[in-house]
């Protein structure tokens, strides 16, 4: 009998990992849809500003309890977390994230892991709006399903320079409000 129970143990814990292994989050699908293969920038070079280390609240988000934590994990780059469910779930931990500039533009470039390929695809999002004092950000998703057919860096840099003011190429803008700072990471 002990050995029906520890077979029924491993097939569950089988279970559980290969759940584990799947893409639940909805997010990512989403996501992935805009994922190029190259990020702006071969190595990020814009310093991370410490003004934006803080707990940010995405204002379009109706759970007013999610947030995302934002560190500084070195001098060009962040990672956050993004705590939903209330603010009791950590998804999307310490993913990375880096500002890159392109014409006139500020980007944030989030690499994502697809499970299913195993490779790493960018998506981008172009800073509409910052407020002199750093409390308020607004961003706008490249929204373009073309760019994981781009074949070289400076191609998507073409694709980006071109569409930098066209409206039609971005989703509807998030906003974001900066709750607290963390002081204490900087």
């Amino acid at each position: 009998m002990k050995y029906v129970y520890l077979i029924a143990s491993l097939l569950f814990s089988a279970g559980v990992c290969q759940a584990q292994e799947e893409d639940l989050l909805p997010e990512r699908t989403y996501f992935r849809k805009f994922c190029a293969k190259f990020p702006l920038e071969e190595k990020p070079n814009i310093m991370a500003d410490t003004n934006h280390i803080a707990i940010w609240k995405m204002i379009e988000d109706v759970d007013e309890h999610n947030y995302f934590v934002v560190q500084r994990y070195n001098m060009n780059q962040y990672v956050f977390t993004y705590m939903n469910r209330g603010g009791s779930n950590r998804t999307y931990e310490n993913v990375s994230a880096y500002f890159s500039k392109v014409v006139n533009s500020t980007f944030l470039t989030v690499p994502l892991y697809d499970h299913e390929t195993e490779t790493v695809g960018y998506f981008f999002s172009k800073v509409t709006d910052l407020d002199s004092r750093g409390w308020n950000m607004t961003l706008s998703l490249v929204a373009d399903t073309t760019l994981k057919d781009i074949t070289s860096r400076s191609s998507l840099l073409e694709r980006i320079e071109k569409n930098v003011n066209n409206p039609n190429f971005y989703k509807a803008p998030v906003h974001l409000k900066k709750k607290l700072p963390l002081l204490y990471c900087k």
